[in-house]
């Protein structure tokens, strides 16, 4: 699944080094405190911390993250899960 999500922040992961999918698989280490995702990413973490902290914005909890849907975050939830049957 491709998610589109300008407005998440992830913490923790400096330092952790990953596999670049999208420049040959090159092994390259997060330098950044905070991870934002402003274009495509393909990468695959190794060796991940165990604490980490995504966030989302106040001002962007009404969008959808998961897909480009006008839906608020929480409706598309529920209506996720009510055609998956969960």
């Amino acid at each position: 699944m491709a998610l589109r999500c300008p407005q998440v922040h992830i913490e923790g992961l400096k330092g952790t080094e990953y596999l670049d999918s999208l420049d040959g698989r090159k092994r390259k280490a997060e330098d950044g405190d905070v991870l934002q995702f402003n274009g495509e990413v393909d990468r695959i973490y190794t060796g991940v911390p165990g604490n980490l902290q995504a966030s989302i914005p106040l001002a962007a909890a009404d969008e959808c993250p998961v897909c480009t849907c006008p839906t608020p975050y929480a409706q598309h939830c529920k209506q996720r899960s009510a055609m998956q049957g969960s």
